[in-house]
């Protein structure tokens, strides 16, 4: 008797061995980046450790690895190169993900921002390369275009369908929970969307690849509805771009005033949509009954190059006033770019499109390393302009710390304050340890509990920089306090010696179904600590009562508190067990109406 088996089933199996012998690296990648990725969801409530930051090591390697196993593939592919030859380009997917990951910071305690920033670029970058690389060094316009237009197609349709999967498995899922009273938590449905997106999505997009690069007939055919797309969503939008930013510039002109720095938005909402619009018609500008295609590619590029120059101005005035971040180096880069390309497709006979993927890829790889990169020039520009702040007060002396008691005006203080919290969160900068040195010095300071990230850290100890330089907010509306515990609680009699150290802010909302094996805490925006149970949402410990009553008891001013784990610590007995709360570190602000507003807690937690 013949065996009955699903022909959907037989397909997959033979698809998925398909994209493995095609991409054996790119999948190897999204199944790693996959693994890391639940695996955060898992530990999120455990604290942050070495071992969570050693999976998102593992998980921005292999962000790096994926576009360029792809853009190997694609590459030996497109010079018809021999196995041996494929597998040995392959290989320098992993070699590069290793090499990334050996890169990254090997300290968890203070993981500053900009490394995610950094890998964010660099995938972008990988990701043009995958566009260009195949081709490089070869006029192959037609098949170029071809190939980039499937790819893109791919894509799209790729999220289409993720998202069709995605939804209809949510919903059977949750018909599950309801119809067999299952108690499923709510991080399983964003570790099914991790899965659906990381792998799913993956080798989808990878089983339609194109296979023939070059010679493909069927690939060259023009899609006449992308014509339309273009002529009827793009063109138009271009047009709306134009007749807002043109008398912008003109009246700007007229009044001998400044651009204002949100005319960046517009400006590169132009351009994206007019260089889309440009490369979607890009195959048949030349056909004599698509006139206004060539009309389009002549003059696009005319109108958006005076742009630019309002682009970098704007930028200017931005970075005079306030320094460079890399947000506005990007900016500046994005304009120099945009003034490149457009002067090459207005002046060049060649107008090749392969150049714009190849050069953008470049800008996004160059600008993320050494002393010309993003990062380093704004930690550059941040950090003198905040030792200008400083001595203009008298605060640094001959490149030394010096306190000095002050009253600042509510504007001068948040911006100080700003200033060193973007520079211990975003930066791991040796000058701006070597500046803070007396502070880190003293030996009546406390230490804080390991973070989960470095916006965290810097939130209280900028606070307590200023508060030791005596500097101080006059306003009157608002007064920073930041507490911290002389030391963490050793064992509890009763307690496990080994608890859970949870970060909330003032967002943290408790989930909305409760968890069986551990409470789901938040923080509301009056301060109470609250844990979703069984039996419904229960107070678990009015943070701010305990502050009030122990700055009462204090002698210390509230910027200063240093408490023994006994006066900030609540018990609670949540769903049949007790539980023991100790307040690690503790960061806010005295309102005008003198309660205490809590923005973020460390919270221990004990159980017996």
């Amino acid at each position: 008797m013949k065996r009955f088996r699903l022909p959907s089933v037989v397909q997959v199996g033979v698809a998925m061995r398909e994209v493995f012998r095609r991409f054996p690296w790119a999948v190897f990648m999204a199944a790693a980046g996959t693994g890391a990725a639940v695996t955060l969801v898992e530990v999120e409530r455990t604290g942050w450790d070495a071992t969570t930051w050693t999976v998102v090591r593992v998980l921005l390697a292999a962000l790096v690895g994926l576009p360029l196993a792809i853009a190997a593939e694609f590459f030996a592919a497109a010079r018809n190169f021999s196995e041996r030859r494929r597998m040995a380009v392959g290989l320098s997917s992993p070699v590069a993900a290793a090499l990334y990951f050996a890169s990254l910071p090997g300290a968890w305690e203070h993981v500053p921002e900009a490394v995610y920033i950094r890998t964010g670029v660099l995938v972008l970058g990988l990701h043009l390369v995958v566009a260009y690389l195949p081709f490089a060094g070869r006029a192959l316009e037609g098949e170029f275009w071809s190939y980039n237009w499937r790819l893109f197609l791919r894509f799209w349709l790729g999220g289409l369908y993720s998202a069709v999967l995605y939804v209809g498995l949510v919903a059977a899922v949750a018909s599950a929970s309801q119809l067999f009273d299952l108690k499923i938590k709510g991080e399983r449905y964003a570790e099914l969307w991790l899965v659906v997106v990381g792998l799913f999505n993956t080798c989808f997009f990878l089983h339609g690849a194109p296979r023939k690069l070059v010679g493909d007939p069927e690939g060259q055919a023009y899609p006449r509805g992308l014509r339309m797309f273009a002529q009827f969503a793009l063109a138009p939008l271009v047009v709306v771009y134009l007749a807002i930013l043109y008398p912008y510039a003109a009246k700007i002109v007229w009044v001998h005033e400044w651009p204002k720095g949100w005319v960046a938005l517009p400006i590169l909402c132009l351009a994206t949509a007019g260089i889309l619009a440009a490369l979607f018609l890009h195959p048949i500008r030349e056909e004599a009954e698509e006139r206004w295609a060539a009309w389009y590619w002549r003059w696009f590029f005319r109108a958006l190059f005076p742009l630019t120059v309002l682009l970098y101005l704007a930028l200017r005035v931005r970075t005079s006033e306030y320094g460079v971040t890399e947000s506005r180096y990007f900016g500046f880069v994005l304009a120099g770019w945009l003034a490149w390309v457009s002067a090459y497709y207005w002046w060049s006979a060649n107008r090749s499109i392969r150049w714009l993927p190849a050069s953008l890829a470049a800008v996004c790889l160059g600008c993320t390393w050494g002393p010309w990169g993003a990062f380093r020039v704004s930690e550059r520009s941040q950090l003198a302009r905040f030792e200008r702040q400083l001595a203009a007060r008298g605060l640094l002396v001959e490149g030394v710390l010096t306190p000095k008691a002050q009253n600042l005006t509510r504007k001068d203080f948040d911006e100080l304050l700003s200033e060193l919290r973007y520079l211990r969160s975003r930066h791991d900068s040796a000058r701006l340890d070597a500046l803070l040195q007396p502070f880190s010095a003293r030996q009546d300071r406390a230490k804080a509990s390991a973070r989960s990230s470095a916006e965290a850290a810097a939130w209280g100890e900028s606070q307590e920089v200023l508060t030791w330089l005596g500097v101080k907010n006059a306003g009157g509306r608002v007064h920073p306090f930041t507490l911290l515990i002389d030391a963490i609680p050793g064992a509890v009699s009763g307690y496990s010696r080994e608890g859970v150290v949870l970060d909330l802010n003032r967002w943290t909302k408790p989930a909305k179904e409760p968890d069986p094996a551990w409470p789901q805490f938040g923080l509301t925006a009056e301060g109470q600590v609250v844990a979703r149970t069984a039996a419904g949402l229960a107070r678990v410990a009015a943070v701010n009562t305990l502050l009030d009553e122990f700055e009462k008891k204090s002698d210390e001013a509230p910027a200063k508190w240093r408490a023994s784990w006994e006066h900030l610590s609540a018990s609670a007995t949540l769903d049949g067990h007790d539980y023991l709360i100790v307040v690690l570190r503790a960061n806010g602000s005295r309102v005008a109406e003198g309660r205490l507003q809590v923005d973020a807690l460390s919270l221990l937690v004990l159980a017996r």
